[in-house]
């Protein structure tokens, strides 16, 4: 999780107060500012923005602080979905900006994928994929055993079952989705702290070994060649491949086809 640390907000510069005739070094300032700066107030000294020949200086706090953004992004996504997905609590859309935040990628497009894959809706059911990720038994098994080898701090049980996991609430399957992101950009070859482009995310989903490649299945490839033929809608352009810039693309007409405003729309 990230941790913000509270610090002053003054700064002081590297270059000695000059000396006064009598051996003692001057500030510069009036008694009254020297006095407050150096009994640790703020009072006289915090009145010019800059203390001249001191290196003290005056930050505005009136910069948003992290806290403000989240909460504005969560505001964003529950004002775009609450007509297309009915009775989402707050909380989803809040842990979906802060998993975001920290698997590094757009929280619109997570909220975009998850709505693909899923509708939202934790009970969802394909063959043998379950959840709002769609995830497989094997899929997160592999998830949780990387979180557990690597001591994550996401809040999951290591142990879970797909059966279990396909049975928890929405808000409570998300950490899985987050532990199952970052295991697929460590399959992927991506590190965690690299930027996700909404292509690169939704390979995650589609195919996390190739993730990383613009072209993830071509149906002239051995290796891949299974892959687009179980996916062939995503080729778009009909030239025998499916590249991240075809998955984005999908992910755009998706959205536009529910009303969703993607972050590249100009206002």
């Amino acid at each position: 999780m990230f941790r913000i640390e509270k610090t002053e907000n003054v700064s002081f510069g590297k270059t000695d107060p000059p000396v006064s005739a009598g051996g003692k070094k001057s500030t510069g300032l009036s008694a009254s500012e020297e006095a407050a700066l150096q009994g640790g107030l703020q009072g006289a000294a915090e009145e010019s923005e800059v203390i001249k020949g001191c290196g003290v200086e005056k930050h505005s706090e009136s910069a948003a602080k992290p806290e403000d953004t989240t909460a504005k992004e969560v505001k964003k996504l529950k004002d775009m979905w609450s007509p297309v997905a009915k009775g989402i609590s707050d909380d989803f859309y809040k842990q979906i900006v802060e998993i975001a935040q920290r698997v590094k990628c757009d929280p619109v497009y997570l909220s975009i994928v998850l709505y693909q894959e899923s509708k939202f809706n934790p009970r969802a059911k394909k063959g043998m994929y379950h959840g709002l990720g769609q995830m497989t038994q094997i899929s997160l098994t592999d998830s949780l055993q990387n979180v557990k080898r690597k001591k994550l701090d996401i809040d999951v049980n290591t142990s879970m079952s797909i059966n279990r996991f396909a049975q928890l609430s929405r808000e409570n399957q998300l950490p899985y989705i987050e532990a199952y992101i970052v295991n697929a950009k460590r399959l992927a070859g991506i590190g965690p702290n690299e930027k996700l482009e909404p292509g690169e995310l939704y390979a995650l989903f589609f195919l996390p070994g190739y993730a990383n490649k613009s072209v993830l299945a071509s149906k002239t490839n051995p290796k891949t060649a299974k892959y687009y033929r179980s996916n062939r809608p995503f080729d778009m352009n009909k030239d025998g491949k499916i590249t991240q810039a075809e998955l984005k693309k999908f992910l755009d007409d998706r959205a536009d086809a529910w009303g969703i405003k993607r972050p590249d729309e100009t206002s």
